[in-house]
């Protein structure tokens, strides 16, 4: 046993992180903060993004095994950046990272098998054996990939919006949106924004705010199919294998993602909005 017994679990997406701080069975303290990704963002401002959020009110000194689930932590090479970054944060050599797909799978398929989905920021997708990872098609990222997720869905609304594919009454809601137009766009995703990735994925937003609006339904069953399609349909026994999803568009885009599944034949598994709270429960097993 060690001598305070407090494991902290966190989650961490390229755009926000959950912390948990776990001790005696339960849930002592928790946090949020911005996310990070070593795809993304240097060790040295890793190490200043976790500094900054935790002050004197969180028990660091007394931290003795930590559980990170992180966005870009698929290799050794990467997983080792977040380890360091922790250890000059929390004095235990006890630090496991994993990969956030991991994390989801845990999640949502505690000990059962099944395949299980990230559509937050960007998309990934793993099966999952009940206690291993077993298979993965590549998530390739922002640029190449990451269909079904945020800024997949970002992207498609502003190609819409700017090749003047959408119906007049949003259109006038994306002018009001993108007062400047065409230049308000390019410069915040080349010019003013070091994370094109989340700007491209708050625009997700529209699709809640217009949920009921057949456009919009269209768009989004588009991304879905192609999420299904380019990953899912690859996995051996995919019809036979409850399929959960994890993260802020599969849960606020629940209804059309329902529909497309059903229309895929897919059996719906979980939808979490957020994997800590299922990692705090696979955690406390």
């Amino acid at each position: 046993m060690s001598p305070n017994n407090i494991t902290l679990i966190a989650d961490s997406g390229s755009t926000k992180a959950d912390w948990r701080f776990l001790q005696n069975g339960k849930v002592t303290h928790e946090l949020q903060t911005v996310g990070f990704n070593p795809n993304y963002h240097r060790q040295t401002d890793i190490i200043e993004l976790i500094k900054g959020n935790f002050k004197h009110d969180y028990p660091i000194e007394a931290v003795d095994n930590i559980h990170f689930y992180g966005s870009g932590c698929g290799d050794e090479k990467r997983k080792n950046i977040i380890r360091e970054a922790l250890f000059t944060v929390f004095p235990t050599e006890n630090i496991a990272v994993h990969s956030d797909l991991l994390g989801a799978a845990r999640a949502t398929c505690l000990n059962e098998a099944g395949i299980t989905v990230i559509l937050g920021t960007g998309s990934s997708t793993l099966v999952y054996d009940g206690k291993k990872p077993v298979d993965n098609v590549a998530s390739l990222g922002f640029i190449l990939g990451d269909e079904g997720g945020g800024n997949h869905l970002g992207k498609a609304l502003l190609q819409a919006y700017f090749y003047r594919e959408m119906p007049a009454d949003l259109m006038e809601k994306m002018q009001i949106l993108i007062p400047n137009g065409r230049s308000e766009l390019l410069d915040n995703l080349y010019t003013n924004n070091a994370r094109p990735a989340p700007y491209l994925a708050s625009f997700s937003r529209f699709y809640t705010d217009n949920l009921k609006h057949p456009f919009i339904q269209k768009l989004a069953t588009q991304c879905f199919t192609e999420l299904i399609e380019r990953h899912i349909f690859k996995y051996e026994n995919h019809a036979a294998l409850p399929v959960h999803f994890v993260g802020s568009i599969g849960y606020f885009l629940q209804p059309i993602l329902k529909k497309v599944l059903v229309k895929k034949g897919l059996t719906l598994g979980r939808i979490i909005r957020q994997p800590i709270e299922g990692l705090v429960e696979y955690h406390l097993k």
